[in-house]
């Protein structure tokens, strides 16, 4: 359940939102939300998939059983943070 945690709260972390935008977005509590990403609670199917769609990422990534997230999302997010990597790099921000 620990790779679970860890894998909703980077996919959540990784879009820079809040447990409680994500719990609107994907009308689950932001307390089932918080208890997954601390492993408190096994994520159900109904919540898994809801976080696989929005994520645009395998429910085997979320479930650890893969470590290639795929999905536009997370090609997308990986190119702004190199963008944003490398602007820091050379000064342009701090």
């Amino acid at each position: 359940m620990e790779m679970i945690a860890e894998r909703l709260l980077g996919l959540r972390q990784n879009m820079k939102l809040t447990q409680q935008k994500l719990s609107k977005l994907l009308a689950i509590s932001q307390t089932a939300i918080n208890r997954y990403e601390h492993g408190e609670t096994a994520i159900n199917a109904n919540a898994l998939l809801k976080y696989a769609d929005f994520f645009d990422v395998s429910a085997d990534y979320i479930l650890g059983r893969c470590d290639d997230p795929q999905g536009k999302n997370m090609i997308i997010s990986r190119s702004i943070s190199k963008v944003g990597s490398r602007m820091r790099k050379n000064g342009a921000i701090s």
